[in-house]
């Protein structure tokens, strides 16, 4: 039984707005299953911390965790697969690879409407239109998100989860719907940040992501943050953010906000 109460408390970690604690807790499940032999548990913890790892901004060891993940569920089938695929379109997608995101992200979304539990489909509804707007998909992106906010008023406790879009809201056209449905959230770090990104003021956004120690959605605040500053004339104020994006950016090796944080700076030369 310590296997599954230590990924109990992961989760009780995790909403109370401690990543940190969470990877902690998962990685005392994993060795505790390792100990014990039980094979399920240990399969568990393995895949739920993919995501940790990735949200701390361990990119290489998440996108390595990830790929073998992935390989065994080709043969023995399992419930994480699609937050692990989930988690590899996100890197893949930074890093430049867009026809393997979309793999990624197509298989993790047709996964979780196979699943139909509403905390593995709303993750993936909110990560498939936050990418596919990137990629420019836009019209797919706005209907995953009409579902997704569909789906969050009838699962009010998902709304914080709703930060994830936030990066493409205005984008979309749903900045007003996704501040309504996030305010009706109960209290949390997360709802503060993902209000915060609602109320288009990324820098608290990404103050509050690295408080919580979601150090990946901390840097993609940032580059929110410095590009809408320097839309409104506040240069210096964005170059800052746009500094502390591109920094994280280059210890991960994500090219593809490299190449948008360079180019904003070049325009602001």
């Amino acid at each position: 039984m310590a296997g599954p109460i230590l990924n109990n408390l992961a989760v009780e970690a995790f909403h109370r707005g401690d990543v940190r604690r969470e990877d902690e807790l998962i990685g005392e499940s994993y060795r505790t299953a390792e100990r014990f032999g039980n094979r399920d548990d240990l399969r568990f913890s393995r895949g739920n911390r993919i995501t940790t790892r990735w949200l701390l901004g361990h990119w290489d060891e998440a996108a390595r965790a990830a790929d073998e993940f992935i390989a065994e569920c080709a043969s023995s089938p399992h419930y994480l697969e699609a937050s692990a695929r989930q988690v590899r379109a996100n890197l893949r997608l930074a890093r430049g690879d867009r026809d393997g995101a979309l793999d990624d992200l197509y298989r993790a979304l047709e996964l979780a409407r196979q699943i139909k539990d509403p905390q593995t489909l709303l993750p993936a509804l909110f990560h498939s239109a936050r990418d596919l707007a990137l990629l420019g998909k836009i019209d797919e992106a706005k209907e995953l998100a009409a579902e997704a906010l569909e789906l969050v008023r009838e699962h009010i406790e998902w709304a914080t989860a709703l930060g994830t879009i936030n990066p493409v809201a205005r984008q979309l056209g749903i900045r007003p719907q996704v501040r309504d449905l996030v305010a009706r959230a109960s209290e949390s770090p997360w709802r503060e940040a993902a209000l915060a990104g609602a109320d288009g003021d990324f820098s608290r956004a990404a103050n509050l992501y690295a408080e919580i120690g979601a150090t990946t959605l901390e840097a993609e605040a940032r580059l929110c943050a410095a590009e809408e500053l320097i839309e409104a004339g506040r240069r210096a104020e964005g170059d800052a953010e746009l500094q502390k994006a591109l920094a994280f950016y280059r210890t991960v090796g994500a090219t593809r906000h490299i190449q948008q944080s360079e180019s904003l700076l070049a325009a602001t030369a």
